[in-house]
């Protein structure tokens, strides 16, 4: 198949070695009209392989030496094999006899190899291993053909007795082979199970982040509205406020203003992380948290595994493994708490919408619409919905550069001119997108 350029059925990288001749000792050729046994048949036709045999010859022989005393027939076909490697013919041969299986252990040019045969279904298993003997299965298949099962028996009793040490190890070995054969499939089997499992439990994992970073994106989504609504309702009230012409009608507003204020700095603390937390240090006098209370403790003393804390006027010992680092913001001293300003202080001092803030005024107006790139892009990445651009009024030129980028800025949703209370038309408002 090879020489005629057919495809052959092996493995990626295999070589098909090329003969100039083949020889082949298959068979019975045993003749009555030459006088001629079937050992010396086998003989002759051996006789003729080796003197026509070279480099470059493949030579296939059938049961070596058989059919003889064992013993001397092992000897003849180690001579030959000898004397056809050494002039550089391949050899194939099958032998039951135990000193050629040896030979492979003896002489590195020799190797073993077998087909499978597995013991308790009594049939081959078409696998050829290489580098193992087989162990002849003679008695079993005596059985198989219907030989009576008194005389396997009897069979197996003698030759478990008589015998070679080659033959009882070949036959462990082979038993030991199955059982390994069998521990090595199931191995796979479970390999494949449990990598689908962990496939399965990746996917699952992935599923749920995903789920759950598209609900944290919608919240925060929600969220931005809930405060872009309440900072446009802050607004409105600030205007209220100003227009207020009596002190009740002013204390109302005013009031009406702390409540949004809150419900707006309630919810731009939603939108940020939390602060990270600190490592924790089991000494004397460091702060500490408490994870059941999730209270901040002071460390008074370490006691091995258990530690003696003070929370404010309590003191308690509790289990290390209770405690975490402190959060950051913990160590910081809180400022005083401001007074609530007067009603007369809110009308006096006008109120503006809490924004960022650019000033450009006296740049030039290359280096100003760079700044205010700059300034539109990370106040955009820090979730703002506006922001104020102080150019000043000066000869216009600045500010109606400023708007006019304004209008092409993939950044802005609207601008407007300030109001009063904001800074006028020196002054650019930017809704942001």
């Amino acid at each position: 198949m090879t020489r005629a350029g057919l495809p052959i059925p092996v493995d990626e990288g295999s070589q098909i070695p090329l003969f100039d001749a083949v020889s082949s000792s298959i068979g019975d050729a045993q003749s009555l009209k030459e006088g001629l046994s079937t050992f010396s048949a086998h003989v002759a036709s051996l006789r003729d392989i080796v003197a026509t045999a070279k480099k470059g010859s493949l030579v296939l022989v059938d049961e070596i030496a058989a059919d003889t005393d064992p013993r001397e027939g092992a000897a003849i076909a180690i001579a030959v094999l000898e004397e056809l490697i050494d002039k550089g013919a391949l050899v194939l041969v099958t032998t039951h006899l135990e000193e050629l299986k040896a030979l492979a252990h003896l002489d590195p040019r020799f190797v073993n190899a077998r087909v499978g045969f597995d013991s308790r279904k009594m049939a081959p298993t078409f696998r050829l291993q290489l580098g193992q003997a087989g162990a002849s299965s003679a008695i079993e298949i005596a059985r198989r053909v219907g030989l009576p099962e008194q005389l396997c028996a009897r069979a197996t009793d003698l030759a478990q007795n008589a015998g070679g040490a080659l033959s009882k190890a070949l036959a462990a070995a082979q038993d030991e082979q199955r059982k390994l054969a069998e521990a090595r499939d199931l191995a796979e089997r479970e390999a494949r199970e449990a990598k689908a499992l962990r496939e399965q439990a990746e996917a699952a994992a992935q599923a749920i982040a995903n789920k759950r970073r598209d609900e944290e994106l919608s919240f925060r989504t929600a969220l931005r509205a809930e405060l872009e609504f309440a900072r446009t309702q802050v607004r409105e009230l600030l205007e209220k406020l100003e227009a207020a012409q009596s002190l009740k009608d002013t204390r109302a507003a005013a009031r009406e203003l702390a409540a949004r204020i809150d419900e707006q700095t309630t919810a731009e603390k939603s939108l940020k992380p939390s602060a990270p937390q600190l490592p924790l240090e089991l000494k004397a006098g460091a702060r500490a948290r408490h994870k059941g209370l999730d209270a901040e403790v002071e460390v008074l003393e370490v006691l091995g595994d258990e530690v003696v804390v003070q929370a404010g006027a309590l003191k308690m010992r509790v289990k290390a493994t209770e405690l975490a680092g402190a959060r950051a913001s913990s160590s910081t001293p809180k400022a005083a708490p401001k007074a609530p300003p007067r009603v007369e202080d809110v009308k006096a001092a006008p109120l503006t919408l809490a924004a960022p803030k650019l000033d450009v005024r006296g740049e030039r107006a290359e280096d100003a619409l760079r700044q205010l790139e700059r300034f539109l892009d990370r106040a955009a990445r820090e979730g703002e919905a506006a922001a104020l651009v102080v150019h000043g009024h000066g000869t216009g030129a600045l500010k109606t550069s400023v708007r006019e980028y304004l209008g092409q800025s993939p950044y802005a949703a609207s601008f407007r001119p300030g109001d009063s209370h904001e800074g006028g038309d020196g002054v650019t408002v930017v809704q942001l997108r």
